[in-house]
């Protein structure tokens, strides 16, 4: 019996000293796991060993803010494609008032929201568009042509004055100072005005007709948001040139209803009228008798005040009629052009502004639909006269400010039984200077052009 008792004690005691080192190696164990998830891992990432079930790592989706995509100007082909395809759902749940997710191209702009995640998550999916995009804004940018030549502000309200330092003349001639008591350096005080921008809106709409299904309406929204664009580019270009605030406009045989966009503002050729009646007759070139020719360029400019002549800063914006006779004249014989008819004289220069076809005597030649050719001799439009007029302005001396980007809405008339598609845009023009003195004369244009 007492045998099997001492066996019974060492057999106790073995397992108690077993228990000991088992304990403190299981305590160690703890504190270095616990030490090792409080600090990062040292050196490359094990994914494996960092994610001790074995499972993928789960990352956040990215996160697109497509109100944003959708409010701008698209910043690449997918953006284009996701503002296309939600601009189409918009007008066709617009015009047919059905749920957007009911329309043919909903799942077209899925695809399209999907695509601009880089995970490739559908975070999208439910987009519902409640507008058009910012691609009118894109479309008339790229339309743009006579608007892109003069600077460019944005007004928060109108009016909106904003102030116009004047010129602090030049320099004075200083000696050296070689007393205690030193000549101080005279100082010149600058003239100060304001610029008064007024905004006006020009605006145009596109009924479309109870009939028309999703597939029609589909076909043309591309077209109508076009025609948009257009029309208002058209109208701010007209107006830059031919604009006329007076009861009586300049052009008064053309232009005799109260709401013509070319009452917006005082244009260039109003602006370069206002000066002097020398000032409007610039370009003295008599129709069937002398032509318009290279000599007359620089009869336009003489007109211009010398801080506002620097070929740089100038344009010449002349009718296409104007521009052919720049290449050949009516009999097809030798050009009146010399410096300007072949490409060896015009130069990399043909491709330096939007719209910009060539220059003489280094002035950069635009040309617009809206310098008519059928004028008056006097310089004014009357559709009944056989010659054209040529608009030379300084483009830092004027500024195109914008109140209220181009938009679209579409709206329900019931009284008409259609649908309306409104597109608009406000903002002014103006110059920076007080056009019309002797001083300050940066716009010139020149009469009697023979074409």
């Amino acid at each position: 019996m007492a045998d099997e008792l001492a066996q019974i004690l060492a057999q106790i005691k073995g397992v108690t000293e077993g228990m000991n080192d088992k304990i403190e190696a299981a305590v160690a164990a703890a504190v270095a796991k616990q030490q090792a998830d409080r600090e990062p891992p040292v050196g490359p990432l094990d994914l494996a060993a960092v994610n001790k079930a074995g499972k993928p790592l789960e990352f956040e989706p990215e996160v697109v803010d497509y109100d944003d995509i959708h409010g701008r100007v698209p910043r690449d082909e997918a953006e284009l494609r996701f503002q296309k395809a939600a601009d189409r759902v918009y007008m066709v749940s617009a015009l047919l008032r059905k749920d957007p997710r009911e329309c043919k191209g909903w799942q077209e702009l899925q695809k399209a929201a999907k695509a601009l995640s880089t995970s490739g998550t559908a975070t999208g999916a439910e987009y519902v568009p409640t507008g058009y995009s910012d691609q009118l804004r894109a479309e008339i940018a790229l339309l743009r042509r006579v608007p892109t030549l003069f600077d460019q502000v944005t007004i928060p309200r109108s009016p909106w004055l904003w102030p116009v330092e004047g010129n602090l003349g030049l320099p004075y001639l200083m000696s050296e100072n070689v007393n205690d008591t030193a000549a101080l350096i005279p100082t010149r005080t600058p003239s100060t005005r304001n610029v008064t921008f007024t905004g006006k809106t020009m605006g145009i709409r596109v009924p479309f007709s109870l009939e028309f299904d999703e597939d029609s309406i589909i076909a043309a929204e591309d077209y109508v948001r076009r025609a948009i664009a257009k029309s208002l580019v058209n109208g701010q270009e007209t107006a830059i040139l031919n604009g006329d605030t007076t009861a009586t406009h300049q052009d008064s045989s053309v232009v005799t209803t109260a709401n013509d966009c070319r009452r917006a503002w005082d244009g260039l050729r109003k602006l370069a009228s206002v000066a002097t009646a020398t000032t409007f007759d610039t370009a003295e070139t008599s129709i069937g008798t002398a032509a318009w020719e290279e000599v007359d360029v620089a009869m336009i400019r003489s007109k211009l005040s010398a801080g506002y002549g620097n070929a740089e800063d100038l344009v010449l914006i002349i009718s296409n009629a104007a521009y052919t006779k720049l290449l050949v004249n009516a009999t097809k014989a030798t050009s009146l052009w010399p410096n300007y008819s072949s490409i060896d004289k015009i130069g990399p220069r043909a491709l330096n502004l939007t719209g910009e076809v060539g220059a003489v005597m280094g002035i950069p030649i635009v040309v617009s639909a809206y310098v008519s050719d059928t004028n008056h001799t006097t310089g004014y439009e009357t559709q009944a006269g056989t010659v054209s007029v040529a608009v030379m302005a300084n483009r830092r001396a004027f500024v195109l400010a914008t109140q209220r980007a181009a938009s679209i809405v579409t709206v329900y008339d019931p009284e008409s039984l259609q649908y309306r598609v409104v597109g608009s845009w406000r903002g002014d023009f103006k110059p920076w200077i007080t056009q019309g003195t002797t001083t300050d004369r940066a716009v010139a244009v020149g009469i009697k052009v023979a074409i």
